[in-house]
Formats: structure tokens, sequence, C-alpha cells
């Protein structure tokens, strides 16, 4: 299961996994929405990726996090917002 469609993320995962596995993996599901993306997983036969940062919120859904052994290449990231928003906490926050 892969959160969101995003081919950057299924490309790395794939890239990730074929040459420590015999076959690709599958990514049968994408979700734009991550509480339903962790009940799937919970509730069948699915793997996620997700950041470390969210780990606190997966435990509580009784999943355990494994993180990779040399982790997933880091990828920039950034948000477009309103200047009329500058002032939210959230968007203090991402600047700071």
């Amino acid at each position: 299961m892969i959160f969101a469609v995003d081919p950057e993320t299924e490309r790395t995962i794939r890239k990730y996994c074929v040459p420590k596995a015999a076959i690709a993996p599958t990514i049968d599901v994408r979700t734009t929405s991550f509480a339903p993306g962790l009940q799937l997983v919970r509730r069948g036969n699915f793997v996620m990726s997700a950041p470390l940062q969210l780990a606190q919120r997966i435990e509580k859904e009784g999943l355990v996090v494994r993180p990779t052994l040399q982790g997933l290449p880091g990828r920039q990231a950034g948000i477009h917002f309103r200047k009329s928003a500058i002032g939210y906490g959230a968007i203090q926050k991402i600047l700071e």
C-alpha cells in the first residue's frame, strides 16, 4: 500500500526492494488518506511506507514500525501558501 498517488515514491520503493527480493513489490492500494491506510494495513495483508515521525500515531493503531536498514532516500518538500496565511501557527512552524 502506498500513501498518495506518488510515482516518485513508487519508483523508490521498487528500486529499494528489487535487489533484495526475488520479485518486485506489488502496490495494490493507493490512498490519499492516512487513517484509512492504517486501517487497511491493520485489517489486511498489507504493508505501507510512512515517515518515522508518525511512529507514535502508527503504534496507537496497534501496528509496528519496522525501519529499513539503510533508510529510504530523503526527498525535498515544500509548500505554497497565501500571504494572508503567514500568521497561522502551522505555517510558522514550517518556516522555522
